[in-house]
């Protein structure tokens, strides 16, 4: 095997980061905006899962009913709220109100997130070959879970994998030292310390995942299984050390801040996500036939585990839909699987690269799936949000496996070079093409919102809620919301859930009109516009769709259901009475009766 070509490490993470970035916060790949919210657009003002907990911290800090060292919320002392109590800080000090504070953290999380996995594929690069780093960098941008995660002001997904990648990046350098230890010790004691005061989710993966790296790296030189088992003993040391001390600083957080028994707390909530009662968690997924002999109290969990490696690890490009396929989990674990099996039988044909990384892959799965054993409740209940734990540090490193498999099988055929140097402007030209179809895709909005704007405008003669039953929809309610800045209201999402939109200032007045709309099956992307009017004008609006299940089985298999929020600018002699709503489909204009019962000022 040639010596992998050296590119300045720099320039490759600057490379890699934009990618990731726009991936993350933007969506450039349309991985999963054209599924979650039926639009062709990159996304915009979307705050990952579970923000709006530390809005709520920022809400009260912004209120002055937050001390410096408060948890999130009075009702959630599941946490000591690290995330908050720093941003909350930053609040405190700058002009900046709440929600711009959010929307740039979460601009920020994301950023971090792509910086330093961009440095662990760049460190790919010059270790293993450019072919593999991009590849694996293209499967990862590809990620609806990290897509959803990664802008999240409370999962703080930087430090989620920073364990793992600094130990990859930096173990090289400890080893080399006499005193290293003591600087891996420091460095992961700091890392888990801080990820576990953000929340203790996924501790033992994030504990664990550094030795993925160790194997690495150790595999390389004398004595592999010896170094390897010392420096891991230190590094769980290091892990279960912090994690001890984030629950004595929790502890007395809810002992001196909030007044609480802080162990006593901390017990109870532990327990319930953990190994407690589980009917206390309920059932979402039915059993599967293969585990229905066995008592329920396993052959649930066995069912919800399982469940996990048939979620999507990747989705291929949404350029186009037939572009589009879902890659699940298991399918990784199958290529892992078979990469073992052909290492062991041929060993010592196997290139040594590919050797490592299998004892890589094998470490990292154990580090992986330990959440799932250890936190069963917390298994059995979070679907949407604990396939993450694949990404520390399983995938991102079968992604290199995959690549770097691609990249020797270049050099088999001598093509090597070739892909060496097309690789670059084909990542660029892969961006660009994102960035030039969305451009199209905002023209082609542009003209069909006009068309739709002319419909409506047309029908502004007909009485107020006269109906033309050209498809179904239902109007769960109207909320008239005081103080609230319209275009920063993530429709629905985190920034609904949060006490911010109960902030009552003089940054303006909005109605939320959230329902449902169905359309023929099919057509799940054609353009459904929504406009709201007043007597004989039309509104500042924006609009937001979203997957319905509780639609989807009214309306039945012919119809797709899609539920909507319309957020309305008002001025403040206006109400939200006085408003009208429209939804235009194919240039037929259907206008929705609002209940007026439904009416709530806030």
């Amino acid at each position: 095997m040639t010596a992998p070509v050296t590119v300045h490490r720099g320039s490759l993470i600057a490379i890699f980061a934009a990618i990731l970035f726009a991936s993350f916060s933007y969506d450039l790949f349309r991985v999963v905006e054209r599924e979650a919210y039926f639009t062709e657009l990159t996304r915009h003002h979307y705050l990952g899962y579970d923000s709006y907990l530390v809005l709520d911290r920022l809400h009260l800090t912004e209120q002055g009913q937050a001390n410096t060292l408060s948890p999130l919320t009075e009702k959630y002392r599941s946490q000591f709220g690290l995330q908050g109590v720093i941003l909350g800080l930053v609040l405190k000090l700058t002009r900046i109100s709440a929600v711009q504070l959010a929307y740039v953290a979460s601009g920020a999380f994301s950023l971090l997130t792509a910086l330093v996995l961009a440095a662990f594929f760049a460190d790919i690069a010059n270790r293993l070959g450019r072919v593999t780093a991009g590849i694996a960098v293209m499967l990862t941008a590809w990620s609806p879970q990290l897509c959803y995660m990664t802008p999240s002001l409370y999962w703080c997904m930087f430090l989620l994998v920073s364990p793992f990648v600094l130990t990859w990046l930096l173990e090289p350098w400890f080893s080399a030292r006499r005193y290293g230890w003591v600087g891996r010790f420091g460095l992961l004691f700091l890392l888990v310390l801080a990820k576990c005061l953000c929340g203790y989710e996924y501790v033992t993966t994030i504990i664990l995942s550094p030795l993925a790296a160790l194997w690495f790296h150790s595999s390389g030189q004398i004595h592999p299984l010896r170094n390897f088992f010392v420096r891991s003993s230190l590094v769980v040391a290091a892990g279960v050390l912090a994690f001890g001390c984030a629950i004595l600083l929790h502890a007395a957080q809810l002992q001196y801040v909030v007044g609480v028994n802080g162990f006593e707390t901390i017990r109870e909530r532990a327990t319930s996500r953990t190994v407690g009662v589980q009917g206390q968690e309920g059932s979402l997924i039915p059993i599967r036939k293969s585990f229905r002999r066995l008592p329920e109290r396993i052959a649930y969990p066995a069912s919800c585990f399982v469940e996990y490696f048939e979620q999507p690890a990747t989705v291929t490009t949404g350029y186009h839909a037939k572009m589009r396929k879902f890659i699940p989990v298991r399918y990784y674990f199958a290529f892992a699987g078979i990469l073992g099996v052909a290492t062991l039988l041929a060993r010592r044909r196997m290139p040594e690269t590919l050797r490592r990384l299998v004892g890589t892959l094998i470490v990292g799965a154990a580090a992986s799936l330990s959440w799932h054993v250890l936190a069963i409740n917390h298994m059995r209940v979070h679907f949407h949000l604990n396939g993450i734990i694949f990404f520390v540090p399983f995938l991102p490193i079968c992604f290199v496996a995959i690549g770097q498999t691609v990249e020797l099988a270049f050099q088999a055929i001598r093509v090597r070079e070739w892909a060496v140097a097309i690789q670059m402007p084909a990542l660029v030209t892969l961006v660009l093409c994102g960035a030039i179809l969305e451009i199209n895709q905002r023209a082609v909005r542009y003209a069909d919102d006009s068309r739709a704007r002319q419909a409506v405008s047309a029908a502004l003669d007909r009485p107020a809620g006269e109906e033309r039953s050209i498809w179904d929809y239902h109007i769960d309610g109207v909320r008239e919301l005081n103080g609230f800045p319209a275009p920063e209201l993530d429709f629905g999402s985190e920034m609904n859930r949060s006490r911010l939109v109960q902030d009552r200032g003089k940054r303006g007045k909005i109605a939320v009109i959230s329902g449902w709309v169905a359309v023929p099956a099919g057509r799940k992307t054609n353009p459904l516009h929504l406009f709201a009017a007043r007597d004989q004008n039309l509104l500042h609006a924006d609009s937001r769709f979203y997957p319905r299940m509780d639609a989807a089985r009214a309306v039945g298999p012919d119809w797709e259901a899609r539920g909507f929020h319309l957020v309305v600018r008002l001025e403040e002699q206006e109400d939200a009475a006085c408003v009208r709503a429209f939804a235009v489909f194919d240039e037929h204009v259907q206008e929705m009766a609002l209940p007026k019962s439904s009416l709530a000022s806030r």
